[in-house]
């Protein structure tokens, strides 16, 4: 292993904005990743093959979680040797976003069991490099005596983001394709945020 000796410990510490700013990008891509796990691919599935749905929700699920294991740290290794403008972190974080959610309306669109894994395995993709973007953003920008802290609030999100999802997409809106287009939409905006 090689350690990088052209970078230092942050030390100063972030403040709410900086921490404002993480939350609701987390919160955007926990709804993307778990609200599809957990509601719209099982309704979807169970519209598209009713006598087989659990195998095939099997299937599509297991085949974009091989995605999610070689993307989340293919993208994160990329993503600690990205330059430029924008920093090492926030492409991987937007692109991941603007990936992820053409996964998700991909996955809406779909007719066929294998369409939705497909789908869902181009959701995984971009929404692994995300993760990694956001996960690595805190030790890059954190001092170590805060990042328990910030840690503890960009934790929060991956509860919420399952609960306000489920909300979101059972109440709010109607159908599995406005579900999917939804979370797309939100991924992408806090992304932004």
């Amino acid at each position: 292993m090689t350690v990088d000796d052209t970078r230092t410990e942050p030390r100063t510490r972030v403040g709410g904005g900086w921490i404002s700013g993480l939350v609701p990008a987390n919160l955007g891509l926990y709804m993307a990743f778990l609200t599809p796990i957990q509601v719209l691919l099982a309704e979807q599935i169970d519209d598209l093959a009713p006598s087989g749905k659990e195998v095939a929700l099997g299937w599509a699920t297991g085949v974009g979680a091989l995605v999610a294991v070689v993307a989340n740290p293919l993208a994160g290794a990329l993503s600690d040797r990205t330059g430029g403008r924008f920093g090492r972190r926030r492409p991987w974080i937007v692109g991941g976003a603007l990936v992820g959610a053409a996964g998700l309306v991909v996955t809406a669109a779909q007719t066929t069991v294998v369409g939705v894994a497909l789908g869902w395995c181009l959701a995984q993709l971009g929404l692994n490099a995300m993760l990694a973007g956001t996960n690595a953003v805190v030790p890059d920008q954190v001092p170590v005596r805060q990042r328990a802290a910030v840690s503890g609030y960009i934790g929060i999100p991956q509860t919420l983001g399952l609960v306000l999802g489920v909300l979101l997409v059972s109440v709010v809106v109607t159908g599995i394709g406005a579900g999917y287009l939804l979370l797309a939409g939100l991924v992408v905006l806090r992304a932004y945020g």
